[in-house]
Parts: C-alpha cells; structure tokens; sequence
C-alpha cells in the first residue's frame, strides 16, 4: 500500500507527508515534507503528490516507543508548524491510499470534536474512489482540490 496525507492550511500552502505502514501495522509518517503554494499549477500538485506516494514503503521498522517524541518533533519542524494542534486547527486535509490498483482519497476531520490533541480520523462516507487506470491531473487534483475545499471541522 502507498499513502500520504495532505495539509491545505490556511496560509495558502498544501503540505504533502508520506506514510509508511510499519511492520507493528500502523502507519507512519515520514520525510521530505513537500511544502506547495495552493496556487501552483494542478500538473505541479499532480507531480508532487505522485512522488511522495513514491516515497511510501511498506514494512518499515517501526520506531520504539521511546523515539517517538523526537521523531514527532522533528516531523513538525520539516512540517513548519510548533505543534500538530495548530497544523490540524490551521488546515483541512485529506489522506490518499493506493492499494490494489485502487486510490482512495480520504477527507480528515478531528477525531475528537474540539480536541485537535486527539488526532485525526476518517470520513469514510465521503471518500472518493479513483481505479489505477483513470488516475490522471483532472480528476485526482480536482478531487483533491475539492475535499480540501471543505471544512470538516
């Protein structure tokens, strides 16, 4: 599976991560962070975000327990953001799976309403369906573009 998670914060900027699945299962993210202005070109955010799915591997190590301050610090540093509250509160996002040759486009809301602390979950009902043959500029980015569009919370 390839996955990433995309940021259009509200200072005109996507910012797209690549997550690995990690051999525990779950996914982690991972650098170089690709920092985007919103007005850049549907064929540029088209590219950017193919080469980040491209960074997305599967099985990597997962990190001890013990790494995960350091690595959640260095995330938001490479992320340009003091903490994930502010990122989650100062954007809206969406996650891209690839699996299967099928993409799936995920808009994110807080899992806990009120309570960006709590992280990030699903909208599973609004997801958007994309087989591996039809992914192209128009519909990814127009999808994309238009779940970011929304605010989910």
């Amino acid at each position: 599976m390839k996955s990433c998670i995309i940021y259009k914060t509200f200072k005109d900027e996507y910012k797209i991560v690549a997550q690995c699945e990690t051999s525990a299962g779950y996914l982690l993210a991972v650098t170089p962070v690709f920092i985007i202005p919103v007005n850049c070109s549907d064929e540029d955010l088209f590219s950017t975000i193919l080469k980040v799915l491209n960074n997305s591997t599967e099985k990597v190590k997962a990190p001890a327990r013990d790494d995960f301050p350091e690595l959640q610090k260095k995330m938001l540093i490479d992320l340009q953001e003091k903490s994930f509250t502010k990122l989650y509160t100062g954007s809206t996002s969406c996650e891209i799976r690839v699996k299967d040759k099928i993409l799936c486009i995920y808009p994110n809301t807080l899992l806990t309403a009120g309570k960006p602390r709590d992280g990030l979950s699903w909208i599973e009902e609004d997801k958007v369906v994309i087989e591996e043959n039809a992914v192209n500029v128009d519909n990814l980015v127009l999808q994309v573009k238009e779940l970011l569009g929304r605010k989910y919370y």
